[in-house]
């Protein structure tokens, strides 16, 4: 076999390498899938789009903070180095091709030329490199530092080519860079790294950052520049509306165009009835889940979260909660993936069982058990809810505190609570979320969730994401989840979503995919338009 290999695509967490060889697919070209045209509407009308908060940064680095900032940001001004297919699959971006070395430590991305950011300057390697080392600056406390952990260097070849130096080997490495790590022009910026307040961003994007209302919308303008060619779109809004049932009047009334996956279920009936509306539903990746508390010291630990496993009452609450929202968790990863463990079950409810292991972790009847909820995501209180009293009637002081997500990082770290019940949303693939939710990386950090360090769990994920066979792919991705779940007890699996989109019938273009979070407007799938307006 050639030194180098290419990765071709990945769908839902499989993927193909070939060696290199004379022709231009096999020198490490990832078959393009989209055009570098957009399609131009008869009438460049305005989308509008609800929204359940305002977003909270506009900056690339910092933006992969919150859903909310990923869907507005990614979908308008920035793009990625790679994206993202109908099946999932990578395709290129602002990068043509990913070429690894034999040993998979290196990875050698061309970029598009021609590419010009909408202040004019050309887009080349060099910013490729300003954006990475900004990304990897822990000065600049950005949430994609643990997601390149494994990069070693950058380097700059030439004008159209940059280079990825990595410490361990990743057959999947460009996944780590699918419809994230979006790129702007920091040369542009007066601090020349973080935006100033008040400063406008600027990136290759289909639409251009045009003005904010505070709590109340940001609107977009055409790149006319673009290189795909002119926007479908003559605006594009974001409407803030954070009850679900209002934002679900409005779209009904006509006054927005799309509800971006935050429908109360008890509307869908009532939606997919409604002739003006198309609701879009898909199999999603985003985890609602519960954490576990790695850092607070009990008696014994193990015993302390086995027994909080065993007296969830998973498989009785979830379904009365959710409905048809989504289906039960028993892992980290949806069944869909490749690496999803068909054998993991959801813990048995057993409340014998539940409290002896309590009472020998140091927690006995009476003692106070603390849950944290996030509240701006379908259920999490709610299942929170039920599992605090389920937990009362068996004697426990259950105390709950469900907060909003902008003030939950403080009540966060400071590791008081014993379950937290959270959400993640997914990655392109199995090994790429096992990465950035539990690699160690991840968890040394002192400010977030995933307090979990097990040095046997890293070696899995290692060897996970260096193969190049999909059954050992497989076969270790349901190690990593037992792992995660069953042997360190991580982890509270609840469910996962299903993605709902509704949309005016007058709204053309769009694909829904469980990864549609990314690029909504503008990404390999996605051609969105409005017509009639």
């Amino acid at each position: 076999m050639d030194r180098r290999l290419m990765l071709l695509f990945l769908v839902a967490g499989a993927f193909a390498l070939v060696a290199a060889a004379g022709s231009s697919a096999a020198r490490g070209r990832i078959a393009a899938g989209r055009s570098s045209s957009a399609p131009t509407a008869a009438v460049r009308g305005t989308l509008t789009i609800a929204t359940e908060e305002d977003v909270r940064s506009a900056d690339n680095i910092l933006e992969g903070g919150t859903t909310t900032d990923k869907l507005m940001m990614e979908s308008t001004v920035y793009d990625a180095l790679f994206t993202t297919g109908r099946q999932t699959q990578l395709e290129p971006d602002l990068a043509l091709s990913a070429t690894s070395s034999k040993d998979l430590k290196t990875w050698t991305i061309a970029l598009r030329h021609n590419v010009k950011f909408t202040d004019g300057k050309l887009f080349t390697s060099k910013d490729v490199k300003a954006n990475f080392d900004a990304f990897l600056n822990p000065k600049n406390a950005s949430s994609f530092t643990g997601d390149l952990a494994n990069v070693a260097s950058t380097q700059i070849v030439n004008t159209y080519t940059f280079r990825f130096n990595l410490k361990l080997p990743d057959a999947r490495f460009p996944s780590v860079l699918e419809d994230t790590m979006y790129m702007s022009d920091l040369d542009a910026r007066a601090s020349k790294q973080l935006l100033a307040p008040g400063e406008v961003p600027i990136g290759t994007g289909p639409y251009k950052w045009s003005s904010r209302t505070p709590g109340s919308s940001v609107t977009f303008v055409p790149n006319d520049s673009y290189w795909r060619g002119k926007p479908p779109l003559g605006k594009v809004v974001f409407e803030v509306i954070p009850q679900a049932q209002s934002a679900v009047i409005a779209l009904q009334k006509g006054d927005v165009d799309m509800i971006a996956n935050y429908v109360p279920p008890q509307a869908i009936p009532t939606l997919k009835s409604d002739p003006n509306i198309v609701l879009k539903a898909s199999s999603g990746s985003t985890e609602y889940h519960a954490y576990m508390n790695m850092h607070k010291t009990y008696g014994n630990a193990h015993d302390v979260h086995l027994g909080l496993e065993y007296l969830m009452n998973t498989s009785v609450l979830i379904p009365k909660l959710i409905g048809d929202f989504g289906p039960i968790a028993s892992q980290p990863i949806p069944r869909w993936q490749a690496g999803s463990d068909p054998k993991l079950k959801v813990y048995p409810y057993d409340p014998t069982k539940g409290e002896q292991l309590l009472a020998a972790g140091g927690i006995p009847k009476g003692g106070t058990i603390s849950l944290l909820a996030i509240q701006d995501r379908p259920f999490l209180c709610d299942w929170a809810t039920a599992v605090q009293s389920n937990l009362k009637s068996l004697g426990y002081n259950a105390q709950l505190q469900c907060s909003p997500s902008a003030v939950l990082p403080p009540q966060l770290t400071k590791y008081q609570w014993d379950l937290l019940f959270y959400r993640n949303s997914g990655r392109a693939t199995a090994g790429i979320d096992y990465q950035q939710r539990w690699g160690l990386a991840i968890a040394a950090a002192a400010n977030d969730s995933y307090t979990l360090q097990d040095p046997t769990l890293q070696g899995l994920i290692d060897k996970m994401n260096a193969t190049v066979d999909p059954k050992k792919y497989a076969a270790l991705g349901a190690q990593v989840a037992d792992r995660i779940v069953v042997t360190d007890v991580a982890d509270a699996p609840g469910y996962f979503d299903e993605a709902y989109f509704p949309i005016r019938t007058r709204v053309k273009g769009f694909v829904l995919s469980p990864l549609t979070w990314y690029g909504l407007l503008d990404n390999a799938i996605n051609k969105v338009s409005v017509s009639g307006s």
